[in-house]
């Protein structure tokens, strides 16, 4: 099964240290060791996002977020694993658990509808 894991924090509470790119690595080291990673990714600071909205066939685009900076997502891993419990073991290990959280997510299969 697979399963997205998205690592959030709150920036006016903490953030990411320099300290933490080592266990980065040693957990993308692994999991990619394990066979497990499909796909996982960072991203670059909220201020370069850009969020957009179609409304009554109008396009918008703002050049600031507008969720609150209460919840950065800061990225995600989609993994191949066998059971929820297997990907929150692997959640628990993300760097980013500690000061923020991790969310996880089952992939919809559309091979497989609905499964």
């Amino acid at each position: 099964m697979k399963f997205a894991l998205l690592y959030v924090y709150d920036p006016t509470e903490t953030s990411p240290t320099e300290g933490e790119i080592a266990d980065w690595v040693a957990l993308d080291d692994q999991l990619k060791a394990d066979g497990v990673v499909v796909l996982g990714e960072g991203f670059h600071s909220r201020d370069e996002a850009r969020v957009v909205r179609v409304r009554d066939g109008a396009t918008a685009v703002a050049t600031e977020p507008t969720a609150p900076a209460a919840h950065t997502v800061a990225g995600f891993y989609v993994l191949d694993v066998p059971s929820v419990e297997a990907a929150t073991e692997i959640a628990a290990r993300i760097p980013t658990a500690g000061y923020g959280y991790v969310e996880v997510r089952r992939v919809v299969d559309f091979d497989n509808w609905p499964d």
